[in-house]
């Protein structure tokens, strides 16, 4: 019987015994970006609103006139990212357009329903309507229609 020798190249390393495995990363595999995808009812798409996960800005970074960048390191929302996003998205939307009062459609993440959220809203004449739990992928517009086909292409092109 003939024995073969394979050299392993990956970045695992354990002695025999070995309680504990050494992994060797690049420190990216959970460098995530969060985003917030709207349109308004007549079909328009307004800026992404885009969170990177950095404490500073990008050095020397114009980012495209229809993408609005925050910076927040972990890259999660929360109500203060929320308030960003309606500052920066909604709210001009809304003064743009010169509408004296809107109507956002919002699902039920922790983030959204939160009294300052609500309050912040209030005080600028936009309405909250929540998607009801465990339906934004068949209600929420941006699931069903943008995600859906993203997400799709996603995983044909990055899954094995």
């Amino acid at each position: 019987m003939k024995v073969q020798n394979t050299v392993n190249n990956s970045p695992f390393r354990a002695s025999d015994g070995a309680k504990r495995v050494k992994v060797s990363t690049s420190g990216n595999e959970r460098s995530r970006m969060s985003l917030a995808v709207s349109s308004a009812a007549n079909g328009n798409k307004l800026p992404i609103y885009v969170i990177i996960p950095r404490r500073t800005e990008l050095p020397e970074y114009d980012s495209p006139e229809n993408v609005a960048i925050a910076y927040k390191t972990g890259a999660t929302f929360n109500d203060d990212m929320i308030i960003d996003y309606v500052r920066r998205v909604v709210l001009s939307y809304k003064n743009h357009c010169g509408f004296e009062k809107i109507y956002l459609i919002i699902d039920h993440a922790k983030c959204h329903l939160t009294l300052k959220v609500k309050q912040y809203c209030n005080d600028n004449n936009i309405e909250l309507f929540y998607i009801p739990p465990r339906l934004t992928n068949i209600l929420q517009p941006a699931d069903v229609m943008w995600f859906r086909s993203f997400k799709r292409r996603y995983h044909e092109m990055w899954t094995d």
